[in-house]
């Protein structure tokens, strides 16, 4: 057998070899490949053609987990250190929203919680600039107006952020729930609690600049959530622990008049609000 034919019936070996794996029959080139929407058409993936959606200051580009349309890191307001939350500068392009945004600077922790094994916490990137949002939808249409709910994590005016906990992604309840789910990071700790009034008028609110922050998000979210297919006349707010007590507070401020319909605070703190001050309970969990 010479060089060529040698060359060829090994060629034909390793085919036969590679069907047998395969099921039995050799599969083309084109077969081998994954199946388009035609050979002129955009390959199938969930994500190779991701939503994308058009709120004030610029378009969002989000991604899909199965029917669950989610968009993370979304900044909802701009403030420079201890002064009050404003608009977020308007962007060019489209900015990504596919990956958590950063997380309030908080107390390092010395000791593992007792709560570790059945609540495991998550750790992300800290920065003072961390005025972003999260939303789970269903529909991006503004004619389906579902219901939409806010979720205040927990750690009490101190630590914690909207993905601390697995619990608190927003796909099931979106997803099982038919709503729009959004959850946020807002500044904590002295970072949104320490009153620095006695320096100048533009500290004379910094002692609430975190809360400021939460009714910031709560504007944003009236403002652009029926792009998400959300109603900005049907808002639940909800929070557990610390989060109760964000929940309870802004049930007291003149400022979120209007930006929210219902409430529930789950175990919730600073049921006596009249008599506290998130900068003497920052501790509160």
């Amino acid at each position: 057998m010479d060089a060529m034919n040698r060359r060829s019936a090994l060629t034909q070996g390793v085919g036969a070899v590679a069907a047998a794996f395969a099921g039995g029959s050799a599969a083309t080139a084109d077969q081998a490949q994954p199946k388009s929407a035609g050979r002129t058409g955009a390959a199938v993936g969930p994500n190779l053609q991701p939503p994308v959606v058009q709120v004030k200051g610029g378009r969002l580009r989000g991604f899909r987990e199965g029917q669950t349309l989610t968009f993370l890191g979304i900044p909802y307001a701009a403030a420079e250190r201890f002064e009050m939350p404003g608009p977020v500068k308007a962007w060019n392009g489209v900015r990504s929203a596919q990956a958590w945004g950063p997380v309030c600077p908080s107390p390092q922790p010395t000791a593992v919680g007792p709560d570790e094994f059945v609540f495991p916490h998550r750790y992300w990137v800290e920065s003072e600039d961390c005025q972003v949002l999260n939303i789970w939808t269903q529909n991006l249409s503004p004619a389906s107006r579902r219901p939409v709910m806010v979720w205040m994590h927990g750690g009490g005016f101190t630590n914690g952020s909207s993905m601390e906990s697995y619990a608190y992604d927003g796909k099931s309840l979106s997803e099982f729930g038919d709503v729009v789910a959004v959850s946020l990071n807002h500044r904590l700790n002295v970072i949104g609690t320490l009153d620095l009034s006695a320096y100048g008028p533009q500290y004379a609110s910094s002692r609430n600049t975190g809360m400021a922050d939460l009714v910031a998000a709560l504007q944003w979210i009236h403002d652009n959530i029926a792009v998400f297919g959300g109603d900005p006349g049907n808002v639940t707010i909800f929070g557990q622990s610390g989060g109760g007590g964000k929940v309870t507070r802004l049930m007291q401020m003149p400022a979120a008049k209007g930006l929210f319909h219902k409430v529930i605070c789950e175990s919730g703190s600073t049921v006596d609000y009249r008599a506290s001050d998130p900068a003497e309970i920052i501790n509160c969990q």
